[in-house]
């Protein structure tokens, strides 16, 4: 049997120019905006109350992690927050199984979505101290 088209090259496409973006990657609402500048805020806050890894207790807390996911009113919630190192944070997604296990990471199924808990910097008491 022939081919009557060519065959086509098994090799990837090749651009002359880039791929060029054009605007935003993605749409926030205003409301979202909005959570997304109060979160920045909780966040610092939540970073200098807690200056050390709550995983190693070694090296600077530099990233906070979400123990649920960042969606809804779950996002402003400092009591499912994590201050960790950049080591610790990417262990913790890599071994979502053992992170799991150790209660770095919960399943927000069961979870109530407080709307008073949220946007609230934790109290003095709570603030980490190293050792």
């Amino acid at each position: 049997m022939t081919r009557k088209t060519p065959l086509r090259s098994k090799t990837p496409l090749k651009r002359s120019n880039g791929l060029k973006r054009s605007g935003r990657l993605r749409y926030a609402s205003p409301k979202r905006q909005r959570e997304y500048k109060e979160y920045a805020n909780v966040r610092k806050a939540y970073l200098t109350l807690h200056p050390i890894c709550e995983r190693c207790k070694k090296n600077k807390a530099t990233q906070v992690h979400h123990k649920a996911q960042r969606h809804g009113a779950l996002l402003n919630r400092y009591d499912l927050f994590a201050a960790l190192c950049h080591g610790c944070h990417h262990w913790i997604h890599e071994n979502g199984r053992e992170a799991r296990r150790q209660g770095w990471t919960i399943d927000t199924t069961h979870l109530p979505q407080d709307p008073d808990q949220e946007n609230q910097v934790p109290p003095q008491s709570q603030v980490h101290t190293p050792e």
